[in-house]
């Protein structure tokens, strides 16, 4: 009797039954990695963070004074005005840029001569990794306020690098209209700023807050708004304007003095704390220590850390 070895193979509905099993475990961990990516990202974000407070303080140990921000100066010579000094560029040496600070020529313009190709140098600890925002990006030609570059341009966009990280200038007191009063951020424009001028304690001041990926003009759950332009001033990039303004938005981040929300609602122009974490964003304090502030916070909490001389305990956030 001749004898046939059985063969074994999968039938269609054991074919079908794998495929579904390797399907869910996909979907089961997808999110898993996801979750662990933006868990690095955020690391990594309070990270840079960490290191700007730490530059904040090595530049206050050599000048004794912490780095101006963003001051706008008439130069003589031709009567054009420019950033002189820029926070930015001023914070290079601490930040292991040393050689980046010292081919900058700092009586020019960020669209100036030599300084031109220097602005698009990518840095990754002004580059929060969870933003959408590229490295570097293309930006539109500053107004005749900043005149020395605007000039220099001639009405051409630039590449350059992004800042997704600012200092407060100026905030204004709750419910913050437009004509409420003003008081002081952290760094200021021409005004020395020293730890001592610091009442309310370094701790409680907050010196950088997120303001990821501004260029593409986001609203409240990471959507593009429909009307807000791009800013065409100099701001945003390496040797740019960096700071915040806070402008309180409706809930939804699309309207403007709308209401009291100012975390994650809107990166428009740059004035408000805006991140791609999930609940709020990072803040790097004045004192070097970095905290999560949840965008639930209230009005009044953002500003008691904004001001850094209101005379006032801190809100829990």
């Amino acid at each position: 009797m001749s004898r046939f070895a059985r063969r074994s193979a999968f039938t269609l509905i054991e074919l079908l039954v794998v495929i579904a099993i390797i399907a869910i475990l996909i979907g089961l961990l997808v999110p898993a990695v996801q979750k662990v990516r933006e868990a690095a990202a955020r690391m990594k974000c309070s990270n840079n963070l960490k290191q700007l407070g730490v530059a904040l303080h090595n530049h206050h140990d050599q000048f004794n004074e912490f780095p101006r921000n963003n001051p706008l100066v008439t130069r003589p010579s031709d009567n054009r005005a420019f950033v002189e000094r820029p926070w930015t560029i001023t914070l290079l040496p601490y930040l292991e840029q040393d050689n980046l600070f010292r081919q900058w020529n700092l009586g020019l313009g960020f669209a100036e001569g030599t300084n031109r190709p220097l602005v698009a140098t990518p840095l990754s600890v002004y580059k929060c990794p969870s933003s959408t925002g590229q490295a570097v990006e293309s930006f539109l030609p500053p107004s005749a306020t900043f005149s020395a570059d605007s000039t220099a341009l001639a009405g051409s966009p630039f590449n350059a690098c992004l800042v997704e990280y600012a200092p407060v200038l100026s905030v204004s007191r709750p419910p913050m209209g437009v004509n409420d009063p003003r008081d002081d951020g952290l760094l200021q424009q021409t005004r020395k700023v020293t730890i001592a001028s610091v009442t309310d304690g370094l701790s409680n001041t907050l010196a950088f807050g997120e303001n990821s990926a501004w260029r593409q003009g986001m609203i409240r759950g990471n959507r593009p708004h429909p009307t807000f332009p791009n800013n065409a001033a100099a701001f945003g990039f390496l040797g740019g304007w960096v700071r915040l303004l806070p402008i309180p938005t409706d809930n939804s981040g699309a309207i403007l003095r709308g209401g009291p929300c100012l975390i994650n609602c809107t990166n428009y122009a740059g004035a408000n704390m805006y991140s791609f974490h999930t609940g709020g964003v990072n803040i790097g304090m004045a004192d070097g220590s970095v905290r999560f502030l949840k965008e639930s916070a209230s009005m009044d909490a953002v500003y008691r850390f904004m001001a850094v001389a209101d005379g006032l305990t801190n809100l829990q956030e």
